[in-house]
């Protein structure tokens, strides 16, 4: 009996998705369980399984196309088997790409479509390409059976197809110039290059589109202030780096500034639980459990693991959750309700050399913690004798927390920031349980 393939609900804000990259094409063998269809949510784009195993006997939402949640979107059965399921309506359909619908004669779990360009098989195996590699590659008919990936997995990332296209790249350029957007509708790819100048990556305007509204959304539904401090990270790189030789010796990894900051955080949201809290319909609403979101860069855009009961895993614990979840991040092996739940979010750009900047909610949190670069940096200091101040070089780290004011006030959310600087300015409160 064939089974339908419905547009999962990925999210508990999700209402649609976008098919970013049908893994099988029509007539080809699936097994339940394994990789069947890209799709892009307001989070992130990710990886869906097969609900059964058979024959993909049709496809009704193609790949750019959008649809609602609970909507079929394919068909699978045994072969010969007859299809009764009509094409749903897709809110988006999508433009050239419709014109060339996936072939059944792609080898199963290796076509990559290219836009207009059509599919590039490439060998035997499933290889995994992130999708603005894959609109890249396009815009500049590079052949992705060719390059060797550097991400995770062997998986193909921007950056090897800009190596690619450094070097002077292969191939389909009248193609490329023609190629469209996955998930774009209507929408020419924009020029890759100026004469003489960089390349360009050609950015997703779907994806852009969900970003712009939810950015929009919590700016105009929510009443944000942002408090600043700055905390003296000198004792908490000492401690980072005696712990980590510890958890070095013992086969784990060194924590990062990211790793203290969560667990700072967690710990100043269990004395300040206000700041844990999201505004509902019959006011505030405090939340009973700690789960800290961390935002993670991706080819694609930014996702939001989290880690939960963040208050209750010790230094390690948050370490090692960190690294796997952004590890699967990047790997688009996240599952939906490790994405979802989140009451607080913290996230750094101090990796990219950012001193400080105002980080938007992440709604329906109330706060989300902006974590600046460590650097070093003459700072006043003074002898606890009441000896003559002095000036000192020291590692210092800027923290931005923006929250909402209709859930907290400035007092308590600054008595929380406060908290927070205390903690990693006394690092071994983060080893207390």
């Amino acid at each position: 009996m064939a089974t339908e393939v419905v547009l999962p609900k990925l999210g508990l804000t999700q209402d649609e998705g976008t098919i970013v990259r049908w893994v099988k094409a029509e007539g080809s063998r699936v097994n339940k369980g394994e990789p069947l269809f890209e799709v892009l949510t307001d989070k992130a784009t990710i990886e869906v399984e097969a609900p059964a195993s058979g024959v993909l006997l049709r496809i009704l939402v193609p790949e750019g196309a959008t649809a609602p949640v609970a909507t079929p979107i394919a068909v699978i059965g045994e072969p010969g088997e007859h299809v009764t399921s009509a094409a749903p309506h897709p809110v988006a359909a999508p433009a050239s790409r419709s014109q060339h619908p996936p072939s059944a004669g792609a080898p199963a779990g290796g076509a990559i479509r290219t836009g207009a360009a059509g599919s590039i098989a490439i060998g035997d195996g499933r290889v995994r390409v992130s999708p603005r590699a894959r609109t890249l590659a396009a815009a500049h008919g590079i052949d992705l059976g060719a390059l060797r990936g550097s991400g995770p997995d062997g998986r193909i990332v921007e950056r090897d197809v800009q190596r690619a296209v450094e070097a002077g790249g292969t191939g389909r350029a009248a193609a490329a110039r023609h190629a469209t957007v996955p998930g774009a509708v209507g929408a020419p790819a924009a020029p890759a290059a100026a004469p003489g100048g960089p390349a360009r990556p050609v950015i997703s305007a779907r994806l852009r589109a969900i970003i712009a509204r939810r950015m929009t959304e919590s700016l105009q539904g929510t009443a944000q202030l942002t408090l600043t401090t700055e905390a003296d990270m000198a004792e908490a790189a000492k401690l980072r780096d005696q712990v980590g030789a510890e958890l070095e010796r013992r086969g784990g990894d060194r924590p990062t500034y990211t790793d203290l900051v969560v667990r700072a955080a967690a710990l100043a949201l269990r004395d300040h639980p206000r700041l844990n809290a999201r505004w509902a319909d019959d006011g505030v609403r405090l939340l009973p459990d700690i789960h800290v979101g961390v935002a993670v860069a991706l080819d694609e855009g930014l996702v939001v693991p989290v880690i939960r009961h963040a208050d209750r895993a010790t230094l390690a614990q948050i370490s090692a959750a960190l690294r796997d979840l952004s590890e699967r991040a990047r790997t688009l092996r996240l599952k939906p309700d490790e994405m979802d739940g989140g009451t607080f979010t913290v996230t750094n750009l101090g990796m990219y050399d950012v001193d400080a900047f105002t980080p938007i909610l992440n709604p329906p949190e109330a706060a989300i913690l902006g974590v600046g670069r460590v650097h070093r940096r003459p700072v006043a200091a003074g002898e606890a004798s009441g000896g003559e101040d002095r000036v000192e070089v020291r590692p210092v780290m800027a923290l931005s927390l923006t929250f909402d004011h209709r859930v907290v006030d400035g007092a308590p959310a600054a008595q929380f920031l406060q908290r927070i600087k205390h903690v990693l300015e006394h690092p071994y409160l983060l080893l207390l349980p």
